[in-house]
């Protein structure tokens, strides 16, 4: 009986025969690769959970509670100043790049030790909007403004940024007990943390601790 040839000497059955095997390595290979793949994609999606969820952002930070049901965290490296109380707290980041950067929160009257640059009606740049679980108002990040457009600090707020930005929580108009100021400072190394000077945005965001700063804001609940 005569096979009909290809016309490289095979047969249609040997070339049918090399065509399965061909095509049975091929489809294991990509079995193993999308299994590979697959695996691979879903590490990274896990990492990316543990890195942008409150296990990752705040894994190992502490929480701080004021008197009036406010609490935030902050990274365990900071340092709590003396004399904070749940009225009224100091924390500080370690000095990078000669520069450290001061969180405060205080409740109180305005005769007090509030820093009333961050209480009442100011200019500024909306940064964020806060989720702020159990508040009673919408709440917003805002780094406030000077007449040259540079920083004076970032501050709590319930407007957002413009050039009439309501900073702090105002009890009464501003004249009752719970008023409410939370803020942020870039401060030179070898400064009180009372010295505010005027930064660009750019030095603020060019702070290996910025990032920090916005997340502690973030973490604020009531």
């Amino acid at each position: 009986m005569v096979r009909k040839l290809l016309h490289k000497g095979f047969s249609v059955v040997e070339a049918l025969a090399i065509f399965i095997v061909v095509g049975s390595i091929a489809l294991g290979g990509w079995y193993v690769w999308q299994k590979h793949h697959t695996a691979k994609s879903l590490q990274q999606n896990s990492l990316k959970t543990q890195t942008s969820g409150e296990g990752g952002v705040y894994a190992h930070w502490k929480t701080f509670n004021l008197e009036n049901g406010f609490s935030f965290k902050y990274p365990a490296n900071w340092t709590v100043v003396p004399n904070s109380d749940s009225a009224s707290v100091e924390i500080d980041s370690p000095i990078k790049n000669n520069y450290y950067f001061t969180f405060q929160a205080a409740i109180g009257s305005a005769n007090t030790n509030l820093n009333l640059n961050f209480l009442g009606t100011a200019s500024g740049n909306t940064i964020v909007k806060l989720d702020s679980p159990g508040s009673m108002s919408p709440l917003y990040l805002v780094a406030q403004t000077n007449a040259d457009t540079n920083i004076t600090g970032l501050g709590l707020a319930t407007t957002p940024g413009g050039p009439s930005t309501s900073f702090g929580i105002l009890d009464n108009g501003g004249r009752g007990t719970q008023n409410v100021v939370i803020a942020a400072n870039l401060v030179p190394a070898g400064s009180r943390s009372s010295v505010n000077n005027p930064y660009s945005m750019q030095t603020y965001e060019e702070q290996p601790d910025y990032l920090t700063v916005v997340n502690i804001f973030k973490s604020l609940s009531r």
